[in-house]
């Protein structure tokens, strides 16, 4: 499905900003209101966490498009593309109120767009 495609195109540069970030690349001003040029070391557990829930978002995109085959079971796998919708949703309203310029003007539209495309994808 299309919308797949495109919310997996429209959520990567999101996911390699955070791999930058946790890799300790000083990407920090695209993220977290731009608190931190670099990731602190007390926080790089819960960055990690967050960037395998993110790896684990994409699979489940391209597996409710139907592009790759479903290796999570049918029925978790949309309760977690629900999730995902919802979640992809409150992170672009919280990135669009962020006092980072790059967050706001960069990030905040991929995840608005990345979120409709799950969307799209679970309702048609």
């Amino acid at each position: 499905m299309m919308s797949s495609i495109l919310g997996f195109v429209f959520f990567m540069p999101i996911w390699i900003v955070y791999l930058l970030f946790l890799l300790g690349r000083p990407v920090g001003d695209y993220i977290l209101g731009g608190r931190y040029l670099k990731l602190p070391k007390q926080a790089k557990p819960a960055f990690f966490t967050a960037f395998v829930m993110q790896s684990v978002m994409l699979v489940v995109l391209l597996q409710i498009g139907e592009l790759i085959p479903f290796f999570i079971p049918v029925f978790l796998t949309r309760v977690l593309a629900y999730f995902f919708a919802v979640y992809l949703l409150y992170n672009a309203l919280i990135s669009f109120f962020s006092v980072s310029e790059k967050e706001k003007k960069r990030i905040a539209p991929l995840y608005l767009l990345s979120s409709i495309c799950f969307w799209v994808t679970l309702l048609i």
